[in-house]
């Protein structure tokens, strides 16, 4: 390990010799021998010195271009309804056991009296009559109910 540290300790100083002694030579050399820049007047015309061409660069990013008007994107297709079944009625109220035993007015407020099996009740507009079904409105023909799907059914007197 020591033999292998000792050569290239070696091999280091020699390259450093010979980068000194190149450095040596350059600072030692005399100068080179500058020309004065030509002057050139704004307003008089002479040929140009050089027969070369200019150069030309290819553009690194591509050429310029104006903007593109944008592109239409497609349009999914709509999507087609299928028609749909007329709604369904509801079933009658009466059939489900309730009888409209009256009406309550008050100071414009209007309550209904309903008769069921499981009891009686007093319900106004926006109470449930039960689970899915909703009064709409009650007026002098009788309660109106409504499940959120079929037109409103009529609960009403019996004659």
């Amino acid at each position: 390990m020591r033999f292998v540290a000792a050569l290239l300790t070696l091999v280091a100083l020699t390259a450093a010799a010979l980068a000194g002694q190149g450095l040596w030579q350059e600072v030692k050399a005399p100068p080179a021998a500058s020309s004065p820049a030509e002057v050139v007047l704004a307003g008089a015309s002479q040929p140009p010195t050089s027969s070369l061409p200019p150069r030309v660069w290819p553009a690194l990013f591509g050429e310029p271009a104006p903007p593109m008007p944008p592109k239409a994107e497609p349009q999914p297709p709509k999507p087609v309804v299928a028609p749909q079944p007329p709604r369904p009625q509801m079933p009658p109220l009466e059939s489900l056991g309730y009888e409209l035993k009256g009406l309550v007015r008050t100071d414009g407020a209007i309550w209904a009296m309903i008769s069921h099996p499981s009891g009686q009740r007093v319900l106004r507009p926006g109470d449930d009559l039960e689970p899915g079904y909703r009064i709409d409105r009650i007026d002098s023909a009788g309660i109106w109910v409504t499940d959120g799907e079929a037109d409103p059914a009529l609960l009403g007197f019996r004659e």
